[in-house]
């Protein structure tokens, strides 16, 4: 059983979010885009499927949301990093409880900064062609 299929069999998808956006915040760090975006393109559409299922920390959704919303803007995925960046916000914004304020403040803060540096790649793009 190789390593992604042992971790869908026995981890529980809120640490599986987590191991995630860990392993694509690591390849960001390192520089290896390639490994980050052939994980993301094999590994996160399983997770939101099974995020349908509920259950779980809806922050660790969203921290993964905003993770492979930067993965899409390394591949130029734009749109598709925009709708990420945007799933991220609205969870941060209805999850989260009163006691939670300063970490939706930091979520919402984090995004916005992806948010305006998406825009500012876009429109560079744009006045390249």
């Amino acid at each position: 059983e190789d390593h992604e299929e042992f971790v869908r069999r026995h981890v529980n998808i809120h640490d599986q979010f987590y191991l995630y956006r860990i392993f694509c915040v690591a390849c960001t760090e390192l520089g290896d885009y390639t490994k980050a975006c052939t994980y993301s393109e094999r590994v996160f559409p399983y997770l939101l499927a099974q995020s349908e299922r509920g259950g779980f920390n809806q922050f660790q959704k969203a921290d993964a949301l905003a993770e492979h919303g930067k993965v899409c803007k390394r591949l130029g995925k734009y749109n598709d990093s925009q709708k990420y960046y945007d799933e991220a916000f609205l969870i941060y914004k209805k999850e989260c409880s009163q006691e939670d304020d300063l970490r939706r403040i930091d979520g919402q803060a984090c995004l916005r900064s992806e948010q305006a540096d998406l825009t500012l790649i876009q429109s560079i793009g744009e006045q390249k062609a």
